[in-house]
């Protein structure tokens, strides 16, 4: 076993130990069953502390790659055990690696590129966890259901972060919600009826095509071009489908990192306006910026006809659980209505804690710290496809968010490479999971939300061999998971 540790990196030692560890089992260099050294021999071996080592065997633990016995010491398993069951696995090609593919990942130590979600690990939580336990003796009715549009501080808290962000708001016009997809489908349920057609920009939402088919919606999707989208297939869906609304990430999506230009912007809503369609501005993700000068909010060039719809889920962590929606004044009333009716309401308790979290600058503090986290994430994702990615391969430049769109070649199907991909222990977002107005099958989407450096160098470096068509020694998560995978 070698381990080359790097004293002057960002990276935790116990993290670069327990990452060449599991690369070196995945690779089949360490075989099923072998007992690892001691932490005080490999400590001394490599001249760190046994706690680094002590921990980095603690991280392997987790990932179910080792376990620990005594009289034994730390052994790699023998197969991976699956605790989520043979469904979740056998489904993720058509569901998408969503919440019981991110126990997968827990579970089965598989290095996941699918999710963009933020990274719950780089989130402190104390901060957070204070201004909840200042609310331990607040009223009872902090622990009730909150107003349907939301607490007044939160609100107001809301209203102050989107103006600052050069949207000026006032909290008559924002209403709380539990994230992304609960505020879409609430105005879903008010704009719209079935059989109605609605345009999307691509590569899509995961759950967006699942969404329209349960509210029974016709999706005409669009490509992009460059940095944005094609304004003369989107002028013409306009006219032909005489869609209800426009779903737009301006800011990076949730699949590219690009940013549509400001020009662009102001075209769209121009052709929105002539054709007398809403426009829905999916900012999720819109904090996440890693260079250039962030253009203007659509919201901002137009209040009258933009939906503006953010969530904290990225700008802090999934499990804050909460997002918003900035309305136009003739939805708001009808929109409240629809929230209250579909049970949405978050307790007053988390939504206060909350709004002190963001008053006391917890946010701000929070992305001053992990953006350049994030970004030397993306670094190394772009470094990694650069060098070992076949010429035929192509991926968008990502300036925000957490991940970039994969364009393979014709000799490979995303769908067959995402099977022999989990084999070996890399997870991705095919394309077929998203609305694409291309072909799905020869793209994919790799995030590095949740991987340091070196774990995305090292995933990107098997991705390649395998588009590359060489052999690569596996299954190497065990019988039980290899058996489980399948492409339908």
């Amino acid at each position: 076993m070698s381990i080359n540790v790097v004293r002057n990196s960002k990276i935790p030692l116990y993290r670069q130990i327990a990452e060449q560890i599991r690369t070196q089992i995945i690779e089949g260099v360490i075989a099923p069953e072998t007992v690892l050294p001691s932490a005080r021999l490999l400590a001394t071996e490599i001249d760190v502390s046994m706690f680094a080592v002590h921990r980095a065997y603690v991280e392997l633990a987790k990932m179910g790659l080792v376990e620990s016995k005594q009289r034994v010491g730390t052994r790699v398993v023998g197969s991976v055990s699956v605790s989520v069951g043979s469904g979740p696995v056998a489904s993720l090609p058509d569901s998408g690696p969503t919440g019981s593919f991110e126990r997968l990942s827990r579970s089965a130590g598989i290095r996941s590129m699918a999710s963009v979600m933020g990274d719950p690990a780089l989130f402190q939580a104390d901060a957070w966890v204070a201004e909840i336990e200042t609310l331990r003796n607040a009223s009872p009715w902090t622990f009730d259901y909150a107003d349907s549009a939301g607490t007044p501080e939160l609100l107001r808290e809301i209203a102050r972060l989107l103006t600052r962000r050069g949207l000026v708001t006032n909290e008559s016009s924002i209403v709380v919600t539990t994230g992304c997809l609960s505020g879409f489908a609430a105005l879903l349920d008010i704009v719209t009826s079935p059989g109605d057609t609605i345009l999307v920009q691509e590569p899509g939402h995961l759950w967006l095509r699942e969404l329209s088919r349960l509210k029974r919606l016709n999706l005409v999707p669009l490509g992009h071009i460059g940095d944005g989208i094609d304004l003369d297939a989107a002028a013409e869906a306009m006219r032909r489908n005489r869609p209800k609304l426009i779903l737009l990430t301006p800011d990076f999506g949730y699949s590219t990192g690009l940013s549509m230009p400001a020009s662009q912007r102001e075209e769209i809503l121009r052709l929105a306006r002539a054709t007398g369609v809403l426009v829905v501005e999916d900012a999720g993700a819109s904090a996440l910026r890693y260079q250039g000068d962030p253009a203007p909010s659509l919201a901002s060039l137009d209040g009258q006809n933009v939906v503006h719809i953010g969530s904290f889920s990225y700008s802090l962590c999934p499990g804050v659980g909460t997002g918003f929606v900035r309305l136009p004044p003739r939805l708001r009333a009808a929109y409240v209505a629809a929230v209250e009716a579909l049970g949405h309401q978050i307790v007053p308790l988390v939504q206060i804690g909350l709004a002190r979290y963001l008053e006391s600058g917890g946010q701000e503090a929070h992305l001053r710290r992990v953006l350049p986290k994030y970004e030397a994430r993306r670094d190394a994702l772009h470094e990694a496809l650069t060098t070992y990615m076949p010429p035929q391969v192509t991926w968008t430049h990502v300036v925000g968010g957490l991940a970039t769109w994969v364009t393979l070649p014709r000799t490979c199907r995303s769908s067959a490479l995402y099977a022999d991909a989990i084999r070996r222990g890399v997870a991705f977002a095919p394309g077929r999971l998203f609305v694409t107005a291309g072909d799905p099958e020869f793209s994919m989407r790799l995030s590095f939300a949740l991987l340091e450096p070196q774990a995305i160098t090292e995933s990107v470096r098997i991705l390649a061999r395998l588009i590359k068509g060489e052999r690569i020694p596996g299954p190497v998560l065990g019988p039980n998971l290899a058996s489980l995978v399948e492409v339908r």
